[in-house]
């Protein structure tokens, strides 16, 4: 498969579409911009689905330009090549009429007999000397257009044998190899399509096999990533900051620990850390849950905090692993106060999420 020349580690052929860029984007950003595309039903998308169409949409147009480009320059070429041919034409007659010279100058030769003949020779073989001349730079200029012709189809050649990578890989899912895909038969895309629960292949072509199994590889890819990712910032405590990060999570004292206390009564503060949030709830006998109905394809949906006599939106009682989860996936801080300014016990608390 043909790649580019970029740091960027652009999908092949398709120059223009930046994988690692959009795989940067925000989720905001993500939706916005394939909204503007005509995308719809991207609000219950979270970023890795997101990501996916983006790139799609951003390949499709590319592959669409790209087209177009190929049957511009196919054009461009076709009339060089013609007007090369042209030129070749005219340099032969030129060379047909540089032996006709000759032939005239021999009969002048064997007929001279004197001095003044002699001169009128010379002359008289100067003269094809000039369509000698002719000949030649028609040729040379039929050769310079061939050369012309040549030379791009071998920049053309050598800018699509240039390759970004090695094996061709995604950006960001360094074990997707695009080259090795496209290398597999038929039969074997099908059967690794199978094995990752992807129907309806029987009557794709080639083509559509591979693009199949490089989307299905890079949602792979990109969903251990975040999964290592989430793992990572699991009980770091630090807040997490974003587009839209607010001020008063700015402003907030940051907990990291169970270790760290408050500055001072009524002090916002906030952490990302399990076991302060545990320790919190726990102490005013809160218990994880999220808002009945919100669910959406097997994920939590709304998450709360229920606190005894709440009699707020109907809330369903789920265990801490399966809170802290969505908790982390969403990328959200806890804010809160440990007590009023007053001093007393302060049961405040909001859930952030700093990118939207």
């Amino acid at each position: 498969m043909a790649g580019t020349k970029t740091s960027h580690n652009d999908t092949p052929n398709t120059p223009d579409v930046h994988e690692s860029k959009i795989a940067r984007m925000k989720v905001g950003d993500l939706r916005r911009e394939l909204k503007s595309r005509g995308v719809k039903g991207t609000a219950d998308l979270k970023k890795p689905e997101l990501v996916k169409k983006m790139i799609k949409v951003a390949t499709s147009e590319a592959s669409s330009g790209s087209k177009k480009s190929t049957a511009k320059k196919s054009v461009a070429a076709s009339s060089s090549g013609s007007k090369s041919s042209a030129s070749k034409s005219s340099g032969s007659k030129s060379s047909a009429s540089t032996s006709s010279g000759s032939k005239s100058s021999g009969a002048k030769s064997g007929s001279k007999s004197s001095g003044s003949k002699s001169v009128a020779l010379k002359s008289s073989a100067s003269k094809p000397s000039a369509s000698t001349s002719t000949a030649k730079k028609g040729s040379s200029g039929a050769r310079k257009s061939t050369s012309g012709a040549s030379a791009v189809v071998k920049k053309g050649s050598s800018a699509a044998k240039k390759n970004p990578t090695p094996g061709n890989d995604t950006p960001n899912t360094p074990d997707v190899h695009e080259s090795k895909i496209a290398r597999m038969k038929v039969d074997d895309l099908r059967r690794e399509l199978k094995n990752r629960g992807v129907k309806g292949t029987a009557g794709l072509k080639k083509p559509e096999l591979v693009r199949k199994l490089v989307d299905a590889s890079i949602a792979q890819s990109t969903s251990s990533a975040q999964s290592s990712s989430v793992s990572k910032t699991k009980g770091s405590g630090g807040k997490r900051t974003g587009k839209a990060t607010s001020d008063s999570l700015k402003y907030a004292q940051e907990i990291k620990s169970t270790a760290d206390k408050p500055e001072r009564a009524g002090r916002s503060l906030v952490t990302t850390d399990h076991e302060v949030i545990r320790q919190w709830a726990k102490a005013r006998k809160a218990v994880p849950s999220t808002v009945a109905g919100t669910e959406h394809d097997g994920h939590l949906g709304v998450l709360r905090l229920d606190f005894p006599g709440y009699s707020g939106d109907r809330l369903t009682e789920v265990s801490w692993d399966d809170w802290f989860d969505a908790f982390d996936k969403r990328r959200l801080n806890f804010i809160y106060q440990q007590k009023q300014t007053s001093g007393k016990r302060s049961n405040f608390f909001r859930l952030e999420n700093p990118d939207e």
